[in-house]
C-alpha cells in the first residue's frame, strides 16, 4: 500500500476532529491472483544482461480515494478491542533527533515503567523505539 496524501481538510497537522482526503494504492483484485500470488522480484546483480528477459512483477495497483479520520479523541479504542491504545503521559525525557545515549536509556526506562504499571507486569523491555513528531511544531527551542 502506498500513500499519496493531499492536504488535510482544514490544517496540514490534522489535529483531532479533522479529516484528510487522500488516495491509497491498493493491490488490484485481479483473477490472476487466485492462481498466482502477487510478487516482486528483486533481481541480484548477477541477472545483469538478462534482466530485460525476466518478468520482475505481476503486481497491479488500484488507486482509491479514502478519508483518514483522526482517532485521537475516540474513547472507544482499547488495547483489548483494537490491538492498540492511546496513552497520555508526561515525559521527563522527550525524544528528539540527535539525543545522546544517556537520554535514550532514560526515555526507555521511563517507557518501561509506564507499561509495567499499565499492565501490572513483572518484566517490560523496550528494545527499540522511533522518534515521531510533528516537525512543524518541533524546534530546537521546544526541547
Amino acid at each position: 500500500m502506498t500513500d499519496s496524501s493531499s492536504a488535510a481538510s482544514k490544517d496540514e497537522t490534522c489535529p483531532s476532529g479533522f479529516d484528510i482526503h487522500t488516495k491509497i494504492d491498493f493491490l488490484a483484485d485481479l483473477p490472476l491472483y487466485y492462481d498466482e500470488k502477487p510478487y516482486y522480484l528483486h533481481a541480484s546483480d548477477s541477472a545483469g544482461d538478462y534482466l530485460d528477459q525476466i518478468k520482475i512483477t505481476n503486481v497491479r495497483w488500484d488507486t482509491q480515494p479514502v478519508v483518514v479520520h483522526s482517532m485521537r479523541d475516540n474513547t472507544d479504542i482499547s488495547l483489548e478491542n483494537n490491538g492498540f491504545a492511546y496513552v497520555r503521559s508526561e515525559s521527563k525525557y522527550l525524544p528528539y533527533a540527535g539525543m545522546g545515549l544517556e537520554t535514550v536509556q532514560d526515555y526507555r526506562r521511563e517507557s518501561e515503567d509506564l507499561l509495567r504499571s499499565m499492565f501490572d507486569a513483572e518484566l517490560v523491555r523496550c528494545y527499540d523505539f522511533k522518534v515521531r513528531a510533528n516537525w512543524s511544531l518541533m524546534s530546537s527551542d521546544s526541547r
